[in-house]
Formats: structure tokens, sequence, C-alpha cells
């Protein structure tokens, strides 16, 4: 195999990364820093986000995968990704997408965002991906 696709699978199984928040009552934003290098790129693989609603009325939650902007702030970032949920009282709605692929900017770290801002919601996310650095050499 060539150089690169050597990198690419060493970053594969070495470079990995994770993030998991869970917040009641406020807006989620969870998020895998920034490369160390600008020329890398982190790739999402894997995806979890659940809303659930103990009690509020039922409501529209969007779920949003966001490449943020240098100072890694959600003003200004681009998504990559949205889903919107009804979610019912008194249930739970999920987005769990797998072997997604997707690629941020090089040198971007990834958000993770919702709407919840109802005290009786809550929403968790769980992500995992990894880091391409095979720009680097």
């Amino acid at each position: 195999m060539s150089k690169k696709s050597d990198g690419l699978w060493a970053n594969y199984l070495d470079d990995r990364w994770s993030v998991t928040q869970l917040v009641s009552g406020t807006t989620i934003t969870a998020s895998v820093s920034a490369p160390q290098s600008d020329k890398s790129a982190h790739v999402l693989d894997a995806l979890s986000m659940v809303v659930t609603n103990y009690n509020a009325t039922g409501h529209t939650v969007t779920l949003a995968v966001r490449e943020s902007t240098l100072g890694g702030t959600v003003a200004g970032s681009a998504i990559l990704a949205q889903w919107k949920l009804f979610v019912p009282a008194s249930s739970s709605a999920q987005v769990n997408p797998a072997n997604m692929n997707m690629y941020a900017g090089k040198g971007k770290s990834i958000l993770f965002t919702n709407d919840t801002v109802l005290g009786s919601v809550s929403s968790s996310v769980n992500a995992s991906g990894w880091t391409d650095t095979s720009s680097d050499y």
C-alpha cells in the first residue's frame, strides 16, 4: 500500500475521538476541539442524539451537526447535517446514523447542537470518529 493509505488506516485505528453530553432544560452544545494541525480533518463515524420530553406539551426540536468557525462557536458555523424531530409529551425521539464518514473542513472542530430549552425536556449526544492527518505528510 502507499504511504497515504497506510497513514489513513493508522489514523482510523489510532486517532479516535468521542464526545458525550447530557443536559436538561437548556440548549445542548457538545464539541470535538479542532485538530492540532490546520491540515488535518475530523471524520464523524457514529452519532446518537436522544431527546426525552417528560411532561411538556409536544414540540419540535432541531438537532444539528456543525463545522465550527475558528473561534469554535455556533454563530457563523456551517451545518453539516440537521434533523427536525417532533417529540410528543411523555415520549422520546432519537437520531442514530452510523457509518457516516462525514468530514469536517480541515482544521475545524465539530459541534453538536439542539434547541431544547424546556425545563422538562432532556437531551443527550454521543458521537465518535477519527482524525485524518494524511494531509500532514
